[in-house]
């Protein structure tokens, strides 16, 4: 096949393909509606997702890049001591003043929901 029936059917199965995504019609609804046979649109489809694949592909290269990160420090040796101890029924709450307001609701909320 040349390039130029290539491309013509391509279009035209292009076309075809859109309507039917575009209609919000299941694909074997919207191919009885339109009188097209499923295997040939199935085909089409098929095709044209092959086509679209092949020019991603050429424009976008398929190569992986690594990059190395560092792990965040975390100094689980460093104690501070809380600004405030909240006793609720056997639960213990140590805070600090750097806590937001809704994290602290939050914490209230499952404290009471447990007991």
């Amino acid at each position: 096949m040349d390039k130029i029936t290539h491309e013509m059917r391509l279009a035209k199965w292009t076309t075809i393909v859109r309507e039917c995504n575009n209609s919000g019609l299941p694909k074997k609804e919207w191919c009885a509606a339109n009188e097209v046979d499923n295997k040939q649109f199935f085909y089409w489809q098929r095709r044209v997702r092959e086509e679209v694949f092949q020019e991603v592909k050429n424009i976008v290269p398929l190569e992986t890049a690594f990059a190395e990160l560092q792990a965040p420090v975390c100094n689980s040796a460093i104690h501070t001591r809380p600004d405030s101890v909240l006793n609720v029924g056997n639960y213990t709450l140590e805070i600090n003043n750097t806590i937001s307001k809704e994290l602290l609701q939050t914490l209230m909320q499952v404290i009471s929901h447990a007991q």
